[in-house]
This record gives C-alpha cells, structure tokens and sequence, in this order.
C-alpha cells in the first residue's frame, strides 16, 4: 500500500515505535507533504544539534519518501474544500487537497481527518 505520512509519524519512526516501524516497512511507499516536511525541518532548529539532526532528516526523507507539492490544482481544490469545511484548520485542508490529488490514504492518529469526506485514514491498528 502506498500512504502519504504526517510529520510526526517520522519521528516516531526515528524514535523506534515499532508499530510504526512495521506499518513503514510494510508501505510500498511512502510519501510526505511539503507541509510536514516543513514541520519537520523547523523541529530540527529547535534541537541543539542542528547540522547533525538536519542531515538525519533530509537523508531519511530523500531515501525513503517522494514530497508532495502544494500546486494550483490543490489550491484549486483547497478553495472548494473550504467551503464544505469551513471549520477545519487550513492547513489540514491544504494537506487533504494533496491527499485528494493524487488519490493516497494518510498514515495519522488525528481524528480531525475523519472529517473530511473522501480522505481514507490508516492508523496503528489497521492493516494493509
């Protein structure tokens, strides 16, 4: 199964949680928004090894993940969900038009996205 992952089941991966090990190992790819690799990268400047954790994070991603981008038929189709989910944090919104696009689930724990219409969820318990 391909699965789009959040931020911060990255770090639970680094961290060594093995069921998030297992569902990474299992994927048969794994990909990761523009947005949370942002969180990512900005987690690293509040960390006292920058350089070294910086490179850990850059390395894991470009070997394990393909980025997916924010372009204008997201935007496009982030306007239209804003309209029906007017109550949801943007940025979620944004991360679901991605999702959306390019027809993936999302591997997360927050419920907010079983809000949204369309956007299939993987969590710990379920297998592929």
């Amino acid at each position: 199964m391909k699965m789009v992952v959040e931020a911060q089941k990255v770090l639970d991966f680094l961290a060594g949680n093995m069921a998030v090990v297992t569902k990474f190992k299992l994927a048969e790819k794994l990909y990761i928004t523009i947005f949370d690799y942002s969180y990512l990268l900005a987690g690293v400047y509040m960390t006292q090894n920058i350089n070294h954790n910086l490179y850990i994070i850059k390395q894991f991603v470009s070997q394990n993940m393909e980025i997916l981008y924010y372009e204008q038929k997201e935007a496009n189709l982030f306007a239209k969900l804003k309209s029906v989910y007017n109550d949801v944090d943007d940025l979620i919104l944004m991360k679901c038009a991605i999702l959306q696009t390019n027809s993936l689930p999302i591997y997360t724990d927050k419920p907010i996205y079983e809000k949204i219409k369309k956007i299939k969820i993987i969590k710990e318990e379920n297998d592929f």
